[in-house]
């Protein structure tokens, strides 16, 4: 499942995750599309064709699990998917207001993945970068300017701080951030009425969604509870993440 070709890219992402259960099924779906977008190997309609881009780095912060454990497991579905060639960074370990968090293990697992004891060997050491997350997204930004996007499925304490260092000039090199947090009519998943993301750092949710320049794309607890996928959804499920 490896990405194919040398050449320039349309766009490269940054995936910047908190790995439970939930994005390491993201980050399994986000490979296959990389894979398709290079080598058009499943035809589609023009209009759902992406075009061909990069998964240039994982990012890790805290929430679903510690940020330790959550970097092994982007490194544990990286190995099982083949694709140790994705660097992955540290990121944060706390929200920026530090809090005592009740950590709910009950749902991903103390460990983010279940508390199996099969994964896959990894040389955590050696594979993951000494280059912090933060400082790795100014770095990519600068790097392809205007053609990075960031998919934000955690706590964006990540990307609050990237902001909170390099201001503007890291903002206007950004071309589209796509976040999984908030909620719309308050109900929520981690008490009554909060969303887990926002709420296991509220300060960060509050930066981004100030400071950043442009339209982003916003997706709430509701899509995840209203969303009414239909056959041909899950037809293209198992096309996109099989493996």
């Amino acid at each position: 499942m490896g990405a194919e070709g040398t050449a320039e890219y349309d766009s490269y992402v940054v995936y910047d995750c908190d790995i439970g259960t939930d994005d390491a099924w993201g980050l399994l779906m986000l490979l296959r599309a990389e894979h398709y977008s290079q080598s058009r190997e499943v035809p589609l309609p023009a209009q759902l064709a992406p075009g061909r881009f990069k998964l240039a780095a994982v990012t890790c912060v805290h929430g679903n699990t510690d940020v330790d454990n959550g970097t092994l497991n982007a490194l544990r579905v990286l190995s099982t998917a083949g694709r140790l060639d994705v660097p992955v960074f540290k990121g944060c370990a706390e929200s920026i207001m530090p809090r005592t968090w009740e950590r709910r293990g009950y749902f991903h697992g103390r460990d983010g993945l279940g508390d199996l004891d099969n994964y896959p060997a990894v040389n955590e050491k050696a594979l993951v970068s000494e280059e912090r997350a933060v400082n790795a997204m100014y770095r990519l930004a600068c790097e392809h300017a205007h053609r990075i996007d960031f998919l934000l499925v955690g706590p964006l304490t990540n990307f609050a701080l990237c902001i909170n260092i390099y201001g503007d000039d890291f903002l206007d090199k950004v071309r589209d951030v796509y976040i999984m947090g908030g909620n719309i009519v308050g109900k929520g998943n981690i008490t009554k009425s909060a969303e887990f993301n926002f709420m296991l750092d509220p300060e960060a949710a509050h930066i981004v969604l100030e400071r950043i320049k442009k339209p982003a794309w916003v997706l709430p607890w509701e899509t995840c509870i209203d969303g009414d996928y239909g056959l041909d959804v899950f037809v293209e499920k198992k096309v996109y993440c099989r493996a």
